[in-house]
C-alpha cells in the first residue's frame, strides 16, 4: 500500500469514528481514492439545513 492510500484509510477511519453528524464520507472498497462526502450546513449560517455533496473531479495532467 502506498503512502496516500494509507493516509486516506487512516483519515476515513477517524471520520467514521467521529460523533460529528454534519459530515458523511463513503468510498468503494475496490478504490479508496473514489471518495464521496455529504456535508450538512452548519447551524446559524445561511447554509443551515443545506446539503452539499462533494465528489471527486477527474483531472487530466499534461506534462507538455
Amino acid at each position: 500500500m502506498n503512502q496516500s492510500t494509507l493516509r486516506l484509510t487512516r483519515e476515513l477511519a477517524d471520520i467514521q469514528k467521529s460523533n460529528d453528524l454534519s459530515l458523511a464520507v463513503a468510498c468503494r472498497d475496490a478504490d479508496i481514492r473514489n471518495i464521496k462526502a455529504l456535508i450538512v450546513g452548519p447551524p446559524d449560517t445561511p447554509y443551515e439545513f443545506g446539503f452539499f455533496e462533494n465528489t471527486p473531479a477527474k483531472h487530466q495532467v499534461s506534462t507538455q
